[in-house]
């Protein structure tokens, strides 16, 4: 396009965002500077240059007007004086002006001489903001620069102008300085085209990258010369048009234009579609790696494949499987990379992961309400800081740890990683900073150490299904992929079902054969119609079943094909056909034969509501799988509901679980005292039983405290109490005893005096003990011991040398920490074992509930739930599976659902409605990843079917999407007649606006609070026109608008109608409609981007929600200007005159009233409660006008309140009725007070509407009573004696009553309420009863301290007698030996515990109890009796002396003489053991070369070396070297392939096929009549050997080939060099010819090439220069059949390598056979064995179940086989080479007699062994099976084997017999003789010069010669 074009097409564009203007001059001002904005775009967008995007600068404010809300227009009128307030006026900036302007006035050179000096002012005033003076001034100084002669400076200043904000802001100071002076704007004008035209002059690249700037310029030019033709000359405009045309061919010129980056990302994309993956996808882990998320290098990835089949399952399953997980792990990597690189993603825009620093794990935590689990995971704390990051964070509407959220942790840097997912968003948890998580594979590590921090990242992908999806992909192969002729083949032809070709069942066979197929019964309108599902004749027409033409085609589609694909625009029913296919599904299902149930499939759990619900007027027999319906409806339905019959194996896992987790309890609780006395240093543990630990604290304190009452038990051996309690317990045995002491009865004062102050110093001294013992651990340092010392200590101790302290606390505080460390092993083997059997329990769970499922009709899950039940809806077998929305589903998650037995697919969608969500927006847009297995079926096979009439949309809606998206949409005549809307006079309504949007930091979305606003200030309109809430939808296309609205909503409490309103995002509203729709489209910024807007999935669905309304509210000029589709949705809303800037709206009430609402603010103003601003005036039922303003609401005013003052009278007529008028209750209430006189002859003041007959009279009047005849002074109309009863009742107390002679005057039933005076039942302290008199007493429960007999105090309630409790403290009393007793005081004292030293027996001394007699089996000392052997016994004194001495001794092995060591008794064992046992490293020369690496025993004592490890380096056949391990095959190589032809270089690996070249060849000469097919074979015979005809520029004639490239050598002149192009010792012949080799540019003499060659073509390999060994491409002209022969030999030698051929493997399993025949007969039992374990192999393998639809043998009869796999096929080769050698040893034993190999059964049997365990067979091992037999054949047969046989493996290559062509293995020696024909395979004597690696040759094979530089 031309820049005439270009600049037309920008002025052509419509004028955007631009506010009604005052005059001509703003309204083109504010158009040009959008168009310029989007021209710059565009061309910034196709340049991809980032940073050189023109954009127009902000909007100059005024001080009054910073926001851009409160003024629209771009720039204010007292724009040059008011836009320096927002600038910052540094002192720089003034001189600098001052500078500026005297310089306009200087000499060019000395302008360049100033700047240069301040050249870093002169930068940064160039990046700052500008004035129009300023930059008028700075232009100028400029084009004095250009005019200077200083070139270097010069082009310094130059460059530093061109920064980017500077050139921006050119097209706005022209399009200000157009309203100034005219001389003003032409002298600006001409400085800026003549510093562009300098620009180009001196810096091209530069200029072409600033086009988008210089574009713009020129554009304003032209605008302004159109609405000012009088203000820019002819010559001006012609001088920017040079300047344009000379910037565009400089682009041109400098390969500025250039392929979009769009554009090659695309195509490089394209090409790994066939790449061959680097390993198989089955072996990647579903979770992230350390790769993954921490190495930069991009992962193996292919695109989707949309239009054509893929290779085979295998492809198609590797595909999706690293797609889909490349979804969820590309944004943690991201994060990843962002903490190592130093970046907080925090801070960016769009935030794909969240980091949280030192996070702890707590505990595990389970909670159950009965049998029910309510949260279960692993506690974690996020936030262990408590700062304020999280204070006003709203969990309830945040995105952080949503449900299944992914989440990584890492200690170390990320070297290792952990993954888990949120399992619980208990907000109870989250206003703590914790969340409950579950690891789905089990850590490797304590997680729950109290040392251990975490760093977490948070990733937002929902992880749960990408983990159920993945898995379920791993398991499928080609054998149970589902529907692969279709999905994988992309088969167009269609096959009904296969329940519909064949009978099922036998009763129904005869019907069927006559039927000529399944008869289904179909209900209609009129009645129930039979037809043949596959005969059309047989079928009713649509009319009789209730149907249009379209969902008639479709249901037909639905019931006769196996994959139904029906498309269903908006509105058109989809779930209707869904249920009525279903519905007939269901009711002919013994027609079917089918027995097992329809799965239902569904991507939102309320879209599955929604069809299950649907389904339940023709069927409840269903089951909805998964917990979060919310339909009442569907409750009875759930699978929880469903009732089964549980296995012993389930209860008994759930037992085993409960015990789990209590040892878990237990462990946990022991950790944390083992914590708390290892770091926290807060108490002391205690050992209860045998010598655990050093006891470090004094056990006459032990004593004193109650073990079971204080310390808390750590294991059987161990407690742990705190330093507090022992303190406690000290001070209370202190008291107690004292008070012992002193109610003493046999003691004097004197005695008392000096016991207490004995008590008194013994507690000091334990107190200060205590304090000691403290101090002490505080200051032992945990870290000192090490591993070593801590053993040397705990000898010491287990031998009683150790005798100081801080050994002993060193060594307790080391025992403790190993075995907090052991508890912490056992912590996470208890967790992983909870795992586990939590997994096994709900898969044994579902699969226990197969048979249950199995009856039911419906089975309804999510795609989640499908992928995570893959196992059971395997085992369960659907035969049909509905997929509703299916084009909202991942096309992987679809084959997740459907299992290998289905039979019947119907996907129901609509592809140009919202396409599959993923995170990843570039795999959707290069990898095609967001495109369905729906849409690619549409796109790939004809069979789709589509709804063409709607019935949801008013037609003035419908034209919204018709034909814009879909190219025809039949409207129902049910919508054609909708009811008018009340107030809004269109249905379809646009309220366009500029107002800007927000964006959202919490969740990365964007808002609008205008819209919202707005929209919700509408929404109460609507309500108060008598609308419901259901009836309305506010609509909006992103999150953080929808959570903006609720919001607003939920602070507005007045109106509960709406907060009843639904408020969605589109994305989550496909497949629902509303009667009303309001829409925000948010989208509104100076920049013009629309993001999700132009996407046309997203917009259709938008446009196609509503029924009768339709309100949008948006920026349609951005929206219009950035979009097609926006611009045809525009178009159709300005034809219905529905686009408007304010609202218009009419009164109900008052319908000649209208009026408009451009913001929310007005609804208040003009339309307050729903009508107009106008008064009522409706006359109310009472008479009065009402006075409200006019509203819609209670029009009827039957319940509208009237304030007016009410003019009834009272009931008695006399007074008026001062309530308002609504007061109904008026007439009968009078308040008025008046005097009325009572009964009594009183008088009284009371209200009018009071009764005086019941007035209560409060005249003072003396009174008799009758009753008691008692006199007092009391009211008229008192009845009541008000004096005191007198009467004492029985209990002593006074009745507190007054007189009631009137009632229970004898006080029979008086209770009394003073408190008891007795004394409490069996109180031995005179305790009074705090009870009420008439309440029994009670036992005394006041505790009291009781002293015992035995002198012990306790504190006991005072009814309990103290002698009848036992006594659970420590015996005080002393013994006869003098020792105190140690046991408690209900014990017997007898016999002593304490611990004395004693003599043994034996002759030692041992600590034994005194009361007990010490026995030998008390010694703990080391026995000193000597063995038979001579050495001493190792065991325990008390002990028996040991059998088996194990004393350590040397000796050598018999086998390999090697010296071991081992124990003294094993001397009398066998030499297999000792064999086993000897560590000494074998150090023998592989076959290979290498040592060995291996041990004596790894090698079997160099009988069968262990795989050499170091690196292998042969050489392929292809030239490369072998990149795998010595010891292991040599795989097909991956380099890249030297296979190239004389047109192009094949971009193909080695271990991929030849590709043939058809072009034509390039070889041409006169002597020949037909081009040649590059590709083609052809001999040098074949082609033109006439000496070449040209002359070279010695006058020579050319010594080349006629039609090939000629040599640069003469052979007349440079004879001397061509000396070395002829094979060695041959003479020259007279006229000889030479060929320029292509690749090295050697020289060669043909003869001698031609022998070389024909040498070569005896070895398989490639053909190399004969000089240099540069492999040689099929670009040589003259030989190159040579070539292409060694690429085809190298194609059937990668078939050889990978074989892949299954007859091959049967001939392999008959030889098994035959040998396994004579093993038997032989009685080989080793080899026998072996062959049967082959055998069962090769039976698996060959005779594998059929594939789904597999086709049956010839005549119908027999088992459709698949045949082996590919792994087993790839293992042929090894096995038979182990075949080979099985042959050779069965042939060697079965020759001699069997008595000799009884003799040698054990060298059999190990041969057999070594045949079965050892891996791939290659090189090392084989030579090694070949000394084993030569050994087994020398001792049985009188056989031998050379050794140069053996060695000559390591030379053996590919070669190829000259005579009968076929390709062997040979070992590379010149005798080797083909097997084929006997004939010698190498000849290998043909000699050249070597090349010298000093030479360098150029393209036509001349000596480069280098020229020494010279002083």
């Amino acid at each position: 396009m031309g820049e005439e074009e270009t600049r037309d097409q920008i002025l052509k564009v419509p004028l955007v965002r631009a506010r009604p203007a005052r005059n001509q001059t703003d309204n083109w001002r504010a158009s040009a500077t959008r168009n310029l904005n989007h021209q710059a775009q565009a061309d910034t967008r196709n340049e991809g240059k980032k940073n050189t995007t023109w954009a127009p600068r902000k909007p100059f404010q005024s001080e009054h007007s910073t926001a851009r809300s409160q003024s629209h227009s771009r720039r204010p009128e007292n724009f040059e004086a008011k836009s320096r307030n927002h600038r910052s006026q540094g002192p720089y900036k003034e001189q600098f002006n001052f500078t500026l302007k005297r310089l306009t006035k200087a000499e060019s050179y000395e302008v360049v001489k100033i700047l240069a000096e301040k050249k870093d002012q002169f930068s940064k005033f160039v990046k700052g903001d500008l004035t129009l003076q300023e930059f008028q001034l700075l232009i100028g100084v400029l084009v004095k620069v250009c005019e200077s002669n200083f070139d270097k400076h010069k082009v310094m200043l130059i460059n530093q102008a061109c920064h980017p904000d500077f050139m921006n802001t050119f097209p706005t100071m022209l399009m200000s300085a157009s309203t100034k002076e005219k001389e003003t704007f032409i002298q600006m004008a001409n400085d800026v085209v003549n510093f562009f035209s300098t620009l180009i002059m001196m810096l091209p690249i530069t200029a072409a990258s600033l086009k988008p700037a210089m574009l713009c310029c020129h554009s304003m030019i032209v605008q302004i010369n159109q609405e000012k033709p009088d203000t820019v000359s002819t010559e001006l405009l012609q001088q920017y048009e040079t300047v344009s045309r000379d910037v565009a061919a400089l682009q041109m010129q400098t390969g500025s234009v250039k392929p979009s980056w769009f554009s090659r990302r695309k195509e490089q994309v394209e090409k790994m579609k066939f790449e061959q993956p680097p390993n198989d996808f089955r072996e990647i882990s579903i979770y992230p790696t350390f790769e993954d998320v921490v190495c930069v290098k991009p992962p193996f990835l292919r695109p989707n494949i949309i239009n054509g089949p893929y290779f085979d399952v295998e492809h198609y399953l590797d595909t999706q499987f690293r797609l889909l997980r490349e979804d969820f792990v590309r944004p943690l990597r991201q994060g990843v990379q962002d903490i190592l690189h130093g970046t907080d993603s925090r801070k960016k825009e769009s935030l794909s992961v969240r980091i949280y620093s030192r996070v702890k794990f707590l505990s595990y935590v389970r909670e159950t309400d009965g049998p029910r689990v309510l949260n279960e995971g692993t506690l974690l704390n996020f936030d262990t800081s408590n700062s304020n990051r999280y204070k006003n964070t709203n969990w309830e509407s945040s995105k952080k740890f949503m449900h299944g959220a992914l989440l990584c942790f890492t200690k170390n840097s990320f070297e290792t990683l952990l993954f888990a997912t949120v399992s619980s968003r208990d907000l109870k948890y989250l206003k703590n900073r914790q969340i409950l998580v579950k690891f789905q594979e089990k850590p490797k590590e304590d997680i729950l150490d109290p040392k251990a921090w975490y760093t977490m990242i948070e990733s937002e992908v929902f992880f749960e299904p990408y983990y159920q999806v993945l898995g379920a992909l791993k398991c499928m192969y080609d054998y149970n992929f589902p529907f692969a002729k279709y999905i994988v083949d992309v088969q167009k032809e269609d096959h009904p079902p296969s329940y519909l070709l064949t009978s099922h069942n036998r009763l129904l066979e005869a019907q069927v054969q006559e039927d000529r197929g399944v008869r289904f019964s179909i209900q209609g309108p009129q009645g129930n119609y039979s037809l043949l599902v596959l005969d059309e004749s047989t079928w009713p027409t649509a009319r009789q079943l209730g149907l249009d033409n379209s969902q008639y085609q479709a249901l037909k589609a639905a019931l006769t094909k196996e994959l139904a694909v029906i498309q269903g625009p908006p509105g058109t029913g989809k779930t209707f056909m869904a249920l009525k296919i279903a519905e007939i599904l269901i009711r002919n299902k013994e027609a079917m034969c089918r027995n097992t149930p329809i799965l239902v499939v569904c991507l939102t759990n309320h879209a599955l509501d929604q069809f299950l619900v649907g389904m339940l007027p023709f069927t409840d027999d269903l089951v909805r799988i998964g917990g979060q319906s919310k339909r009442e409806e569907l409750d009875n339905f759930n699978m929880k509901k469903l009732r089964f019959a549980r296995s012993r194996n389930f209860f008994q896992l759930q037992d085993s679980l409960a015990a789990l987790f209590n040892d878990l309890k237990k462990i946990e609780n022991s950790m944390l005292c083992l914590d708390a006395a290892v770091f926290g240093k807060t108490g002391v543990c205690i050992p209860i039983s045998g010598n655990v630990i050093p006891e470090i604290l004094d056990s006459e304190i032990v004593m004193l405290i109650d073990l079971d009452a204080a310390a808390s038990v750590i294991n059987e051996k161990l407690l742990f109490i705190s330093f507090d309690q022992i303190v406690a317990c000290i001070k209370e045995w202190k008291n107690d005893t004292c008070k012992g002491i002193d109610e003493g009865e046999n003691m004097s004062l004197e005695e008392k005096s000096y016991l207490k102050q004995q008590v008194l110093g013994d507690s000091s001294y334990y107190l200060n003990e205590v304090d000691v013992l403290r101090a002490s651990l505080l200051n032992v340092d945990n870290t000192r011991v090490s591993q070593q010392k801590g053993e040397l200590l705990l000898e010491m101790w287990e031998q009683d040398k150790l005798s100081d302290f801080v050994s002993a606390l060193e060594l307790y505080l080391h025992i403790l920490y190993k075995m907090l460390a052991d508890f912490g092993e056992t912590r996470t083997f208890l967790l992983c074992s909870i795992m586990e059997k939590q997994q096994t329990a709900e898969e044994l769970k579902n699969m226990e509930c197969v048979n249950a499922l199995r009856s039911k009709e419906v089975i309804g899950m999510t795609t989640n739930g499908a992928a995570r039940l893959h196992t059971l809806l395997n085992a369960l077998g659907c035969d049909i599976v509905i997929v509703e929305e299916a084009a909202e589903v991942m096309e992987s998650h679809i084959i997740a659902s459907v299992s290998k037995k289905c039979k019947h697919l119907i996907l129901i969608g609509d592809h140009k409605q919202l396409r599959p969500k993923i995170s990843e927006y570039e795999l959707g847009k290069f990898y095609n990843f967001d495109i369905s297995l729906f849409e690619r079926m549409v796109i790939n096979r004809e069979g789709c079917i589509t709804l063409q009439v709607q019935h949801r949309m008013a037609p003035e809606m419908a034209k919204l999407i018709v034909p814009t998206i879909y190219k025809t949409l039949e409207n129902h005549e049910s919508v054609l007649n909708r009811p008018n809307l009340k107030s809004l006079t269109q249905r379809l309504s646009f309220v366009s606006h500029t107002e800007p949007e927000d964006q959202d930091k919490e969740n990365s979305s964007r808002t609008n609070p205008f819209e919202a606003k707005y929209l919700i200030a509408l929404c109460q309109h609507l309500l108060m026109q008598g609308y419901k809430a259901d009836q309305i939808t506010l609509l909006t296309t992103y999150k953080g608008q929808m959570f903006l609205l609720k919001s607003m909503i939920r602070q507005n409490p007045g109106n509960e109608g709406l907060r009843s309103v639904r408020v969605v995002v589109v994305d989550d509203f496909q497949g629902e409609e509303s009667d009303i729709i309001l829409l925000s489209l948010v989208r509104s910024n100076p920049e013009g981007r629309i993001g999700f807007l132009a996407i046309e999935n997203r917009v259709c669905v938008a446009l196609s929600r509503a029924k009768q309304g339709f309100v949008m509210i948006g920026d349609m000029d951005q929206l219009s200007a950035n979009n097609s589709i926006w611009r045809a949705v525009r178009q159709t809303i300005e034809e219905q005159n529905g686009l408007y800037s304010a609202l218009p709206l009419r009164c109900e009430v008052h319908p000649s009233y209208k009026f408009q609402v451009a913001k929310a603010e007005d609804f208040q103003k003009l339309a307050p409660h729903g009508g107009c601003n106008q008064i009522c005036g409706e006359q109310l039922n009472c008479g009065h006008t009402c006075k409200s303003v006019c509203h819609l609401l209670q029009i009827s005013h039957d319940s509208i309140k009237c304030y007016e003052p009410c003019e009834r009278l009272c009931d008695r007529g006399l007074h008026k009725c001062s309530l308002k008028c609504y007061v109904k209750r008026c007439g009968s209430n009078c308040m008025i007070r008046v005097t009325k006189k009572l009964p009594c002859g009183h008088e009284a003041t009371m209200r009018c509407s009071q009764n005086e007959q019941t007035f209560y009279c409060t005249e003072l009047v003396t009174k008799k009573f009758e009753n008691c005849q008692h006199q007092a002074e009391v009211a008229c109309s008192c009845k009541v004696c008000p004096k005191p009863c007198e009467f004492q009742v029985p209990c002593g107390h006074s009745c507190v009553r007054n007189c009631h002679t009137d009632s229970d005057p004898d006080h029979l039933e008086y209770k009394c309420s003073k408190l008891c005076s007795n004394t409490n039942k069996g109180c031995r302290m005179d305790h009074s009863c705090q009870k009420k008199c008439f309440e029994e007493c009670d036992v005394c429960k006041i505790k009291v301290k009781s002293k015992r007999s035995c002198g012990h105090t306790y504190e006991l309630e005072c009814h309990i007698d103290p002698e009848t409790e036992v006594c659970i403290k420590k015996c005080l009393k002393e013994l006869d030996c003098g020792h105190k007793c140690r046991r408690k005081c209900n014990d017997s004292c007898t016999p002593c515990i304490e611990p004395v030293d004693k003599e043994i027996e034996c002759g030692h001394t041992a600590k034994v109890a005194c009361g007990i007699s010490a026995a030998r089996s008390d010694c703990t000392q080391q026995c000193e009796k000597l063995l038979p052997c001579g050495h001493k016994c190792k065991a325990k004194c008390a002990d028996e002396c040991t059998v088996n001495c194990r004393e350590v001794v040397e000796m050598s092995v018999g086998k390999c003489g090697h010296e071991i060591k081992r124990f003294c008794f094993e001397k009398t064992q066998g030499t297999i053991v000792d064999m086993m046992r000897c560590t000494v490293k074998c150090g023998k020369t592989l076959i290979c070369g290498h040592e060995c690496g291996g041990s004596c025993k790894g090698c079997h004592q160099g009988r069968f070396h262990e795989p050499c490890k170091k690196p292998c380096k042969r050489e392929l056949v292809c030239g490369h070297r072998c990149s795998s391990n010595c010891g292991a095959p040599c795989i097909t190589c991956n380099g890249s392939s030297t296979e190239a032809c004389e047109h192009k270089k094949f971009d193909l690996k080695c271990a991929t096929k030849r590709v043939m070249c058809l072009k034509n060849s390039t070889f041409k000469c006169d002597h020949m009549k037909k081009d040649a097919v590059c590709g083609k074979f052809l001999d040098h015979t074949q082609l033109c050997e006439e000496r070449c005809s040209k002359t070279l520029p010695c006058n020579h004639q050319c010594a080349g080939f006629c039609g090939a490239p000629c040599p640069g050598l003469c052979w007349q002149c440079d004879r001397d060099e061509l000396r070395d192009a002829f094979e060695l010792n041959v003479p020259v012949p007279k006229d000889p010819r030479f060929i320029l080799l292509p690749d090295c540019h050697h020289t060669v003499e043909a003869t001698s090439l031609l022998s070389w060659f024909k040498l070569q073509s005896t070895k398989v390999e490639l053909k190399v220069c004969p000089r240099c060994r540069v492999p040689i491409s099929a670009r040589l002209q003259n030989f190159k059949k040579f070539i292409w022969e060694a690429y085809e030999d190298f194609d059937k030698i990668k078939d050889k390598i990978k074989p892949n051929n299954k007859q091959f493997a049967s001939v392999l399993w008959s030889s098994i056979n035959s040998m396994l025949v004579e093993c038997k007969k032989a009685d080989i039992a080793a080899l026998t064995n072996y062959l049967i374990f082959l055998k069962k192999r090769f039976d698996s393998e060959i005779n594998r179940e059929p594939q789904t639809g597999a086709k049956k043998s010839k005549g119908g009869k027999g088992k459709a086989v698949r045949g082996p796999s590919f792994q087993f096929l790839s293992e042929l080769p090894t096995l038979e080479k182990k075949l080979s050698f099985t042959k050779a040893l069965l042939t060697i034993v079965t020759a001699c007699d069997k008595g000799i190999v009884m003799t040698l059964q054990h060298e059999v049997e190990f041969f057999a062994e070594r045949l079965q365990t050892c891996g791939t067979m290659w090189m090392q091992q084989c030579a090694d099976f070949e000394n084993l037999l030569m050994k087994l054949s020398s001792s049985l047969l009188p056989l031998k084997v050379h050794e140069e046989e053996l060695k000559s493996l390591l030379k053996a290559r590919w070669c190829k017999c000259l005579e009968c062509g076929k390709l062997q293995f040979s070992s590379g020696v010149n005798y080797d003789l083909c097997p084929s024909c006997t004939k010698p395979m190498i000849k290998d004597n043909l000699r050249f010069k070597e090349h010298d690696p000093v030479k360098q040759y150029n393209k036509k094979g001349q000596l480069i010669v280098k020229v020494e530089a010279t002083n």
